[in-house]
């Protein structure tokens, strides 16, 4: 699992590649790899609601990789993005949005992806998915109670077994 993708620009600048995901990483990419750091770091990662492994790598720089826009990436995002003001509530209805198209394999992938973060942002989850259930609908938007259901169950997957890391 990739934690974070940074693009370097041919310049220097670095900018954080959001939502998206790294397609599978072939042996052949690490001929081209740039570089790698001295230092490593240690990743605690859920696999599943109750499998966690621990892994401990350097950070690496590769000339190319596929990337992929994914909508769990997307909606976890946007449940952690700030609450306040009109953009807050929009952000929650595009997660209604992205909840009206996404499939069983997007779903498990949230509940991964959610289980793996901090305690304090898997509360931010929980609590973005509960405002989520009580938003009123928005002229051009998703129609949130449509979707109360779903996040109901969403919710009771990801308040199931906690691995703290």
């Amino acid at each position: 699992m990739i934690l974070q993708a940074v693009k370097v620009t041919r310049d220097g600048r670095e900018d954080v590649v959001r939502g998206v995901r790294l397609g599978s990483v072939p042996p052949a990419a690490f001929r081209d790899l740039l570089d790698a750091s001295r230092e490593r770091t240690l990743y605690n990662v859920r696999t599943t609601n109750t499998d966690a492994v621990s892994v401990i790598v350097p950070n690496l720089i590769f000339e190319e990789l596929e990337i992929q826009q994914t909508r769990e990436i997307m909606m976890v995002e946007k449940l952690l993005t700030d609450r306040t003001g009109e953009k807050g509530a929009r952000d929650l209805l595009v997660v209604a949005g992205l909840l009206a198209v996404a499939d069983p394999a997007d779903l498990d992938e949230m509940v991964s992806t959610v289980g793996g973060l901090p305690a304090e942002c898997r509360h931010t989850v929980r609590s973005s998915l509960t405002l989520l259930s009580l938003v009123e609908p928005v002229s051009g938007m998703p129609d949130p109670s449509l979707f109360r259901a779903q996040v109901t169950r969403l919710l009771a997957r990801i308040e199931g077994p906690v691995l703290d890391g």
